[in-house]
């Protein structure tokens, strides 16, 4: 398949061999496009629905390749269809099931987060298609369980990353972070504010084994968010243990929603590193943090507030 080309590239004229550059050819894959019904499409997520500069973006990241139709289904060259599954796979996040869970729980999910937080319609994705690096683990981690963009919040740019805890309990894997680092470097480099919405259990086994896992997934001290020049905001929104805690802990503003634990580890750990049962709102809850440790700013009744 022909590599996908920045805009700027693709001058009328220019002959560099298997790169989509002509003009006229643009214009051809746009008409081909538009001759698909909407209603063939997964979801809502139509060629034809999308904004302009987004047809743009899909047209030059489908240029078309030398595969066959085999008569099953109608021909789609330009794998709009296949975009378009991706992009609803990624949407569902990890299933109706545990979207239903997190709801039954008072919660919100992290699409459902982030569109509470910013203006309606400004919300740009990063990485929407990204999935675990492990090939056993593609189909099962959508977004790889982390959902970064900008979007604006009364008209300011933020940068936004949050959690998906339907997707293995929201745990961190090394597609995840490098999400979450390149776009908080961006962030920094532009002067956007940075806002964590954490709600994971920590690092995913086995990305995370061994010393090359670990460093795969560990903050650097030159890098957002421990050195940066921009306000950063972390909230604690469900039972948060490492990363969201360790975000927490670089933050200018930490918020804790009510019911919430922010810890370096979970109970079940505790209990088997040193024998001592203790309950989660004891190891982390609101009041502790509130009240002794001092490690949080403001409470929250619930994630709309």
């Amino acid at each position: 398949m022909p590599r996908a080309q920045p805009i700027s590239g693709c001058k009328r004229g220019r002959e560099n061999e298997g790169v989509l550059q002509e003009s006229a050819h643009i214009r051809a894959v746009i008409a081909h496009a538009d001759k698909i019904a909407v209603d063939e499409l997964p979801l809502t997520i139509a060629y034809a629905q999308c904004a302009p500069w987004e047809r743009w973006r899909i047209v030059l990241m489908n240029a078309q390749d030398d595969s066959e139709d085999d008569g099953s289904e109608p021909a789609d060259p330009y794998h709009l269809r296949r975009l378009a599954a991706a992009r609803a796979h990624a949407l569902a996040m990890g299933g109706q099931d545990k979207i239903a869970r997190q709801h039954a729980a008072g919660r919100l999910t992290a699409r459902e987060r982030i569109d509470a937080l910013v203006d309606a319609e400004t919300f740009q994705e990063l990485g929407q298609l990204a999935h675990s690096d492990r090939v056993e683990d593609y189909a099962s981690t959508p977004a790889d369980g982390k959902i970064t963009g900008y979007g604006d919040i009364d008209g300011r740019t933020v940068y936004v990353a949050a959690d998906d805890v339907t997707v293995k309990a929201g745990s961190y894997g090394r597609t995840a972070h490098k999400k979450q680092t390149n776009g908080a470097n961006y962030a920094v480099k532009k002067g956007y504010p940075i806002i964590n919405l954490g709600d994971t259990g920590g690092g995913r086994i086995p990305d995370v084994m061994g010393a090359p896992g670990l460093m795969s997934v560990l903050l650097r001290i030159d890098k957002p968010p421990r050195d940066r020049r921009v306000p950063y905001i972390a909230t604690i929104m469900g039972d948060c243990f490492g990363g969201p805690t360790f975000f927490a802990a670089a933050a200018d503003v930490v918020i804790q929603v009510k019911g919430a634990v922010m810890a370096v580890t979970g109970p079940p750990v505790l209990a088997a590193a040193t024998g001592e049962v203790v309950d989660a709102q004891e190891l982390g809850g609101w009041e502790l943090h509130a009240t002794t440790t001092g490690q949080i700013d403001l409470v929250a009744e619930d994630d709309e507030e």
